[in-house]
């Protein structure tokens, strides 16, 4: 490809860079470094980042391929660059942001990326505590870590939708906007032994039992059901709109929300549930997340779980 360029009055005013298709194509400005001068970097679909080194005829060679770590997909796909001073940025097309030190081209490029759509979940997995999964209702989860930041995606071979996951060591389940569950085993940043379980509803909220992982709790539109690894163990109608669960960590009781402000707590014995209590106490809602954040109860009590006794305690 012959580029034309009147970048500057060094620069011829074409260079060839052979057949590259490219993207995108920036020169150094304002600041002197030891690769300025005659310099270009660029950036195509299919090809990594390049800094090409332009002679007086016009011709460019290859000085330094830099490459931006990524699974090699569609999303990884280079659409834009920037050489800003002392720093060259590249942009993919899922939204990611290399920046790569022009002092120091070996290192590993500092990656900027997030969710593009709200994040609806999050999980803090109990082995490790600065680890933090989120998830967006795009189907992206991504891996972040306390006092670092982005640390990747998890890659997935369904990439479906998420409505609210949970993840306890490696294992992580998920639900969408249809009726299925989606379990799979964490190794890196890659999701593996993907199982998908029908569960016949559209799921509202899931808790998984943090001693027991295997053991999952759904809530469906009037119940629950009961799922052990990829096995649908037990579906139980509550008869009233479920709005929220939770199950303990040993996976012996359940907590379940009602849209009365109720909460049933049930015993749980193989695959079936037993009604222990109803709370009551529970008759509206902060008014707003912030007030949520501040003042939990407003003018609620507060319920809290003895683990110990198996007991579920109000509190004021």
């Amino acid at each position: 490809m012959r580029l034309n360029l009147n970048l500057h009055s060094a620069l011829p005013q074409g260079i060839n860079l052979d057949d590259e298709p490219l993207a995108c194509c920036r020169y150094p400005f304002l600041r002197p470094s030891p690769l300025y001068g005659l310099n270009v970097l660029t950036v195509s679909a299919d090809k990594p980042a390049k800094i090409w080194e332009i002679s007086v005829d016009g011709n460019g060679k290859v000085k330094k391929t830099l490459t931006c770590p990524g699974s090699g997909g569609v999303d990884c796909m280079l659409i834009g660059c920037l050489w800003q001073l002392d720093y060259l940025v590249t942009v993919s097309l899922g939204g990611t942001i290399f920046l790569f030190s022009a002092n120091d081209l070996d290192k590993e490029p500092l990656a900027l990326s997030g969710h593009i759509k709200n994040v609806n979940s999050l999980a803090v997995l109990k082995s490790d505590p600065k680890i933090i999964l989120t998830a967006s209702y795009d189907g992206l989860m991504v891996k972040w870590i306390q006092g670092i930041g982005y640390c990747g995606r998890l890659e997935r071979k369904v990439n479906s939708q998420i409505k609210c996951f949970a993840a306890v060591e490696r294992d992580i389940v998920s639900s969408a906007f249809d009726n299925k569950i989606w379990r799979v085993s964490l190794h890196g940043d890659q999701c593996r032994d993907e199982d998908c379980i029908d569960i016949c509803n559209q799921p509202k909220d899931l808790s998984l039992a943090i001693f027991s992982p295997d053991l999952a709790l759904v809530s469906i539109e009037t119940g629950v059901v009961l799922l052990h690894g990829a096995t649908v163990l037990s579906t139980t109608n509550l008869g009233f709109p479920v709005t929220a669960c939770t199950i303990v960590l040993d996976g012996t009781e359940a907590i379940v929300g009602s849209q009365d402000g109720k909460l049933h707590v049930y015993s749980i014995t193989s695959d079936t549930l037993k009604e222990e209590a109803v709370l009551e106490k529970h008759r509206g809602q902060s008014p707003s997340s912030a007030t949520l954040q501040m003042f939990p109860c407003l003018h609620q009590q507060i319920l809290t779980e003895n683990l110990l006794s198996g007991t579920v305690l109000p509190k004021r």
